[in-house]
Protein backbone atom coordinates (compact mmCIF):
# COMPACT_ATOMS: atom_id res chain seq x y z
CA UNK A 1 0.00 0.00 0.00
CA UNK A 2 1.50 3.44 -1.21
CA UNK A 3 2.12 6.39 1.31
CA UNK A 4 -1.36 8.68 0.01
CA UNK A 5 -3.46 4.65 0.52
CA UNK A 6 -1.60 4.52 3.88
CA UNK A 7 -2.66 8.00 4.96
CA UNK A 8 -6.31 7.60 3.89
CA UNK A 9 -6.49 4.06 5.59
CA UNK A 10 -5.14 5.31 8.72
CA UNK A 11 -7.93 8.06 8.60
CA UNK A 12 -10.58 5.73 8.31
CA UNK A 13 -9.44 3.41 11.14
CA UNK A 14 -9.25 6.19 13.62
CA UNK A 15 -12.87 7.41 12.55
CA UNK A 16 -13.83 3.65 12.99
CA UNK A 17 -14.76 2.86 16.64
CA UNK A 18 -13.18 -0.48 16.98
CA UNK A 19 -9.72 1.58 14.97
CA UNK A 20 -9.67 -1.68 12.83
CA UNK A 21 -5.75 -1.97 12.16
CA UNK A 22 -5.15 -2.01 8.40
CA UNK A 23 -3.46 -5.40 7.48
CA UNK A 24 -0.58 -4.30 6.00
CA UNK A 25 0.54 -2.33 9.23
CA UNK A 26 -0.15 -5.69 11.55
CA UNK A 27 3.55 -6.32 11.89
CA UNK A 28 4.32 -3.02 12.50
CA UNK A 29 1.94 -2.83 15.14
CA UNK A 30 2.90 -5.95 16.64
CA UNK A 31 6.09 -4.36 17.03
CA UNK A 32 5.13 -1.02 18.33
CA UNK A 33 3.20 -3.49 21.14
CA UNK A 34 6.35 -5.13 21.77
CA UNK A 35 8.51 -1.90 22.24
CA UNK A 36 5.33 -0.32 24.37
CA UNK A 37 4.00 -2.87 26.90
CA UNK A 38 6.61 -5.61 27.25
CA UNK A 39 8.29 -3.45 30.31
CA UNK A 40 4.33 -3.13 31.72
CA UNK A 41 3.65 -6.54 31.62
CA UNK A 42 6.85 -7.67 33.03
CA UNK A 43 6.05 -5.43 36.01
CA UNK A 44 2.22 -6.53 36.24
CA UNK A 45 3.36 -9.80 36.72
CA UNK A 46 5.87 -9.23 39.44
CA UNK A 47 3.39 -7.25 41.35
CA UNK A 48 0.63 -10.19 40.95
CA UNK A 49 2.98 -12.97 41.74
CA UNK A 50 3.81 -10.61 45.42
CA UNK A 51 0.30 -9.65 45.90
CA UNK A 52 -0.99 -13.26 45.60
CA UNK A 53 2.57 -14.07 48.01
CA UNK A 54 1.26 -11.57 50.36
CA UNK A 55 -2.21 -12.61 50.46
CA UNK A 56 -0.35 -15.88 53.03
CA UNK A 57 -0.28 -12.86 55.60
CA UNK A 58 -4.61 -12.69 55.15
CA UNK A 59 -5.04 -16.26 55.34
CA UNK A 60 -2.90 -16.44 58.39
CA UNK A 61 -4.74 -13.87 59.89
CA UNK A 62 -8.53 -15.04 58.87
CA UNK A 63 -8.31 -18.74 58.00
CA UNK A 64 -5.54 -19.98 60.28
CA UNK A 65 -6.34 -23.70 59.98
CA UNK A 66 -5.13 -23.84 56.73
CA UNK A 67 -2.64 -20.97 56.67
CA UNK A 68 0.50 -23.31 56.91
CA UNK A 69 -0.93 -25.51 53.63
CA UNK A 70 -2.17 -21.68 52.22
CA UNK A 71 2.11 -20.99 52.40
CA UNK A 72 3.57 -23.70 51.26
CA UNK A 73 0.80 -23.40 48.03
CA UNK A 74 1.95 -20.26 47.49
CA UNK A 75 5.39 -20.66 47.86
CA UNK A 76 5.49 -23.57 45.71
CA UNK A 77 3.53 -21.67 42.86
CA UNK A 78 5.48 -18.69 42.81
CA UNK A 79 9.01 -21.02 42.73
CA UNK A 80 6.98 -23.46 40.21
CA UNK A 81 5.73 -19.94 37.48
CA UNK A 82 7.91 -17.34 38.68
CA UNK A 83 11.36 -18.58 36.39
CA UNK A 84 9.34 -19.42 33.51
CA UNK A 85 7.15 -16.42 33.44
CA UNK A 86 10.42 -14.35 33.62
CA UNK A 87 12.43 -15.81 30.86
CA UNK A 88 9.17 -16.01 28.26
CA UNK A 89 9.10 -12.10 28.91
CA UNK A 90 12.18 -11.21 28.03
CA UNK A 91 12.68 -13.51 25.18
CA UNK A 92 9.78 -14.33 23.34
CA UNK A 93 8.66 -11.25 20.84
CA UNK A 94 4.85 -13.07 21.00
CA UNK A 95 3.21 -9.86 22.47
CA UNK A 96 -0.21 -11.47 22.20
CA UNK A 97 1.39 -14.13 24.43
CA UNK A 98 2.69 -11.76 26.92
CA UNK A 99 -0.62 -10.00 27.48
CA UNK A 100 -2.08 -13.57 28.36
CA UNK A 101 0.07 -14.73 30.86
CA UNK A 102 -0.71 -13.08 34.11
CA UNK A 103 -4.93 -13.48 33.47
CA UNK A 104 -3.74 -17.51 32.88
CA UNK A 105 -2.09 -17.84 35.85
CA UNK A 106 -4.55 -16.59 37.87
CA UNK A 107 -7.34 -18.57 36.45
CA UNK A 108 -5.29 -21.65 38.59
CA UNK A 109 -3.82 -19.23 41.19
CA UNK A 110 -7.81 -18.52 42.31
CA UNK A 111 -8.62 -22.45 42.09
CA UNK A 112 -6.08 -22.83 44.24
CA UNK A 113 -7.15 -20.64 47.24
CA UNK A 114 -11.00 -21.40 46.38
CA UNK A 115 -10.13 -24.80 47.14
CA UNK A 116 -8.14 -23.89 50.14
CA UNK A 117 -11.15 -21.50 51.78
CA UNK A 118 -13.50 -24.86 51.26
CA UNK A 119 -11.14 -27.06 53.74
CA UNK A 120 -11.11 -24.00 56.50
CA UNK A 121 -13.83 -24.15 59.61
CA UNK A 122 -12.76 -20.52 60.13
CA UNK A 123 -16.41 -18.72 60.53
CA UNK A 124 -14.34 -15.51 58.16
CA UNK A 125 -14.99 -17.51 55.17
CA UNK A 126 -17.85 -16.32 54.13
CA UNK A 127 -16.50 -12.73 54.67
CA UNK A 128 -12.97 -13.92 53.31
CA UNK A 129 -14.65 -15.21 49.58
CA UNK A 130 -15.01 -11.39 48.55
CA UNK A 131 -10.73 -10.94 48.53
CA UNK A 132 -11.70 -13.03 45.31
CA UNK A 133 -12.64 -9.89 43.21
CA UNK A 134 -9.01 -8.84 43.37
CA UNK A 135 -8.44 -11.89 40.80
CA UNK A 136 -10.58 -10.39 38.06
CA UNK A 137 -9.63 -7.11 38.41
CA UNK A 138 -6.26 -7.52 38.45
CA UNK A 139 -6.66 -10.22 35.02
CA UNK A 140 -8.46 -7.01 33.52
CA UNK A 141 -6.56 -4.39 34.51
CA UNK A 142 -3.42 -6.39 33.05
CA UNK A 143 -4.63 -6.53 29.47
CA UNK A 144 -2.89 -4.49 26.73
CA UNK A 145 -3.08 -6.12 23.61
CA UNK A 146 -6.26 -7.80 22.24
CA UNK A 147 -9.47 -7.62 24.18
CA UNK A 148 -11.54 -10.50 23.00
CA UNK A 149 -8.82 -13.45 24.67
CA UNK A 150 -9.68 -10.97 28.22
CA UNK A 151 -13.42 -12.04 27.69
CA UNK A 152 -12.26 -15.59 27.68
CA UNK A 153 -9.98 -15.31 30.80
CA UNK A 154 -12.71 -13.28 32.34
CA UNK A 155 -14.99 -15.90 31.89
CA UNK A 156 -12.94 -18.85 33.04
CA UNK A 157 -11.98 -17.11 36.10
CA UNK A 158 -15.65 -16.33 37.01
CA UNK A 159 -16.52 -19.88 36.55
CA UNK A 160 -14.07 -20.87 38.86
CA UNK A 161 -14.50 -18.04 41.86
CA UNK A 162 -18.09 -18.83 41.35
CA UNK A 163 -17.32 -22.44 41.44
CA UNK A 164 -15.46 -21.99 44.82
CA UNK A 165 -18.01 -19.15 46.30
CA UNK A 166 -21.04 -22.08 45.86
CA UNK A 167 -19.33 -24.84 47.62
CA UNK A 168 -17.77 -22.40 50.63
CA UNK A 169 -21.54 -20.81 51.27
CA UNK A 170 -22.97 -24.83 50.60
CA UNK A 171 -25.03 -23.69 47.86
CA UNK A 172 -26.76 -21.06 50.24
CA UNK A 173 -28.75 -18.65 46.82
CA UNK A 174 -29.12 -16.10 49.00
CA UNK A 175 -25.50 -15.61 49.97
CA UNK A 176 -24.81 -16.60 46.43
CA UNK A 177 -27.15 -13.06 45.42
CA UNK A 178 -25.20 -11.21 47.20
CA UNK A 179 -22.05 -11.90 45.94
CA UNK A 180 -23.22 -11.64 42.38
CA UNK A 181 -24.33 -8.20 43.00
CA UNK A 182 -20.67 -7.32 44.13
CA UNK A 183 -19.07 -9.41 41.86
CA UNK A 184 -20.92 -9.16 38.30
CA UNK A 185 -20.45 -4.71 38.52
CA UNK A 186 -16.71 -5.38 39.21
CA UNK A 187 -16.47 -8.06 36.35
CA UNK A 188 -17.97 -5.45 33.40
CA UNK A 189 -16.00 -2.50 34.98
CA UNK A 190 -12.99 -4.41 34.38
CA UNK A 191 -13.72 -5.62 31.04
CA UNK A 192 -14.56 -2.27 30.16
CA UNK A 193 -11.14 -0.76 31.37
CA UNK A 194 -9.97 -3.90 29.21
CA UNK A 195 -12.07 -2.98 26.21
CA UNK A 196 -10.84 0.77 26.66
CA UNK A 197 -6.99 0.12 27.03
CA UNK A 198 -6.57 -2.07 24.29
CA UNK A 199 -8.76 0.32 22.06
CA UNK A 200 -6.78 3.54 23.22
CA UNK A 201 -3.07 1.15 22.07
CA UNK A 202 -4.90 1.21 18.77
CA UNK A 203 -5.44 4.68 18.40
CA UNK A 204 -2.38 6.06 19.90
CA UNK A 205 -0.15 3.31 16.87
CA UNK A 206 -2.31 4.70 14.36
CA UNK A 207 -1.75 7.99 15.59
CA UNK A 208 1.61 7.78 15.89
CA UNK A 209 2.21 6.27 12.02
CA UNK A 210 -0.23 9.19 10.60
CA UNK A 211 2.59 11.97 11.92
CA UNK A 212 5.62 9.69 10.65
CA UNK A 213 3.82 10.26 7.38
CA UNK A 214 2.72 13.66 7.69
CA UNK A 215 6.34 14.43 8.64
CA UNK A 216 7.80 12.35 6.13
CA UNK A 217 6.02 14.12 3.18
CA UNK A 218 6.44 17.47 4.92
CA UNK A 219 10.68 16.69 4.81
CA UNK A 220 10.18 15.69 0.97
CA UNK A 221 7.90 18.80 0.52
CA UNK A 222 10.53 20.78 1.71
CA UNK A 223 13.33 19.17 0.01
CA UNK A 224 11.47 19.86 -3.51
CA UNK A 225 11.08 23.88 -2.40
CA UNK A 226 14.94 23.87 -1.41
CA UNK A 227 16.03 22.09 -4.58
CA UNK A 228 13.94 24.18 -7.03
CA UNK A 229 15.02 27.81 -4.71
CA UNK A 230 18.45 26.31 -6.11
CA UNK A 231 18.36 25.53 -9.67
CA UNK A 232 18.00 28.18 -12.37
CA UNK A 233 14.52 27.70 -13.66
CA UNK A 234 15.42 28.68 -17.50
CA UNK A 235 19.05 26.29 -17.57
CA UNK A 236 18.00 23.79 -14.57
CA UNK A 237 21.62 24.59 -13.41
CA UNK A 238 22.47 25.51 -9.93
CA UNK A 239 21.90 29.01 -9.15
CA UNK A 240 23.52 31.51 -7.67
CA UNK A 241 22.14 30.72 -4.01
CA UNK A 242 24.09 27.65 -4.33
CA UNK A 243 27.66 29.15 -5.41
CA UNK A 244 26.98 31.50 -2.07
CA UNK A 245 26.49 28.71 0.06
CA UNK A 246 29.36 26.84 -0.91
CA UNK A 247 31.47 29.67 -0.46
CA UNK A 248 29.74 30.55 2.82
CA UNK A 249 30.53 26.93 3.99
CA UNK A 250 34.32 27.51 2.94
Amino acid sequence: MSRPDNHSAIERALRHPLSPIPGDLQNAFKAYQLEHCRRFLLIINLLGQAAYFSYGLADLILIPDVATVSIGMRTAILLLTLPPVLIIIRRTNNVQLLDLILPTLIVFAAFAWLELLQHSASTNVSRYQYASLIFIVLANLCIQVRFLPSVLTSSLISLVILRGVFHSSHGDMEEMLVFLLVYLPVLFFSLFIAWSTTLDKRRAFLRSMLNDITHEALSEANAKLQKLADTDMLTGASNRRVFKSMDTAR
